[in-house]
């Protein structure tokens, strides 16, 4: 990762094994937290998640980023994923279309 960060390259972060066996659903922030053992700071962890990973996939002007104009999904953790990625664990709340799709591990919209 240090040759690829060095030369520029973008390290953005999940998978597109897309619901087989081999996906890794409910343990994205493992990849975070190895991210940040590899030298990411977590704010860079959190930016290769989202900002990134729009620039890799050509969408980063409707994602990636909260601003006018882009969807709004995003997910609310209770903590400070800035001082300790981990607290990406503690899902609270999850946005999505502008509505509180999950709050408290409970579906409140479709």
């Amino acid at each position: 990762m240090e040759k690829i960060k060095r030369a520029g390259g973008a390290i953005g972060v999940g998978t597109d094994c897309c619901g087989t066996g081999l996906s890794f659903f409910g343990s994205y922030w493992k990849e975070l937290k190895w991210l940040t053992a590899a030298g990411f700071t977590s704010a860079g962890a959190l930016k290769a998640a989202t900002a990134v990973n729009a620039e890799i996939i050509g969408m980063a002007d409707l994602i990636g980023t909260i601003a006018p104009k882009k969807y709004s999904d995003f997910t609310i953790v209770d903590g400070d994923s800035l001082r300790d990625i981990l607290a990406v664990k503690n899902i609270d709340m999850v946005v999505k279309n502008s509505q509180i799709a999950v709050r408290d591990g409970e579906v409140v919209s479709s």
